[in-house]
């Protein structure tokens, strides 16, 4: 990991990434997922294989309680 920020509570599985983010608490990163350039609020959800945000993007912010399902991509809209 490199700049990130994790609140209490949060898992960061093996083999994920997570790169210049904010995850808060009780938050889940799971497996091969990637978030980049990211706050994710609080008992958010990333599934395996998933990727938030992206490298010289703008900053994508999760709503609290978020699931990003398996294999799918989560970005702002100017990143898409």
């Amino acid at each position: 990991m490199r700049g990130p920020v994790l609140g209490p509570g949060v898992v960061v599985e093996p083999g994920a990434s997570v790169v210049d983010s904010a995850v808060l608490a009780d938050t889940v990163v799971r497996s091969g997922a990637t978030v980049t350039r990211a706050i994710l609020d609080e008992h958010t959800e990333v599934g395996v294989d998933a990727r938030v945000g992206r490298a010289g993007g703008g900053i994508t912010v999760t709503g609290g309680g978020t699931g990003v399902a398996a294999g799918t991509e989560f970005a702002t809209e100017e990143d898409q």
